[in-house]
């Protein structure tokens, strides 16, 4: 049965979590992904703002579009899988983004090709 591991990590650069959770499907990955993504947003937001007033982010949308996508049934294991990159929450000057990936394990743990 096959395993999905949820990452978080700069473009170029190892991911941020040592030990990134896995999760049964590719759509609870997702989800993880999108309620991570929100939080930050949420935490990045000033005194002043909101995501109720402000919004989330596009990335937020793309993340649960996968992850209604993947629980749709409608797609094979290697197309639940993927990466979303966007900016970081808050934004910085010459930002390379945050890049949310979605991996699919071997039974024995290591990455499928």
């Amino acid at each position: 049965m096959s395993r999905y591991l949820a990452t978080v990590n700069v473009p170029g650069y190892l991911p941020m979590d040592d030990e990134p959770p896995t999760f049964e499907t590719a759509a609870e990955a997702w989800q993880y992904l999108a309620d991570e993504r929100r939080r930050e947003e949420d935490d990045a937001y000033t005194e002043t703002e909101s995501a109720d007033t402000v919004g989330f982010s596009d990335t937020v949308e793309q993340l649960d579009r996968r992850a209604r996508w993947a629980a749709s049934g409608l797609v094979c294991d290697f197309e639940a899988v993927g990466t979303v990159i966007g900016e970081t929450p808050g934004g910085r000057m010459y930002d390379l983004g945050l890049a949310y990936t979605v991996t699919e394990l071997e039974d024995d743990g290591t990455v499928t090709a």
